[in-house]
């Protein structure tokens, strides 16, 4: 079995556990925006309890890393590779942007812009 994490939504909170290929249970919540960090461990434990899926089961964590709000793209692949590194776990991402430090493979978000962060160029 396989988790899949995507929380590049500002708004929306995705987790499924997925199977040969398909996807056996899903989580597809709308949020309030920015609530990610509050909700995406939660929604995890719950798909998993809900359907009496034990960390054992899990062989892979797949996050989606490309794209999307800046601060839930990082917080879903903050995630995936805490869980991974945890578990002893197979990761793996949308894209290939990763690193491998002292034989740990840690997936990198790729952000398809700069981060928006309140400062303009012109005041610094």
């Amino acid at each position: 079995m396989k988790l899949y994490i995507d929380s590049r939504n500002n708004k929306k909170i995705i987790v499924k556990i997925i199977e040969k290929g398909k996807d056996l249970y899903v989580i597809n919540k709308d949020i309030v925006s920015k609530r990610q960090a509050n909700e995406l461990l939660v929604s995890i434990d719950t798909l998993l309890k809900d359907n009496d899926i034990s960390w054992s089961q899990i062989k892979e964590i797949f996050v989606n890393n490309d794209g999307g709000s800046f601060t839930g793209l990082r917080l879903g692949v903050i995630v995936a590779n805490t869980l991974a590194y945890a578990k002893n776990i197979k990761l793996s991402a949308t894209t290939k942007k990763s690193i491998e430090v002292n034989g740990i493979k840690i997936v990198k978000p790729d952000y398809d812009r700069d981060p928006d962060i309140g400062i303009s160029k012109k005041s610094i």
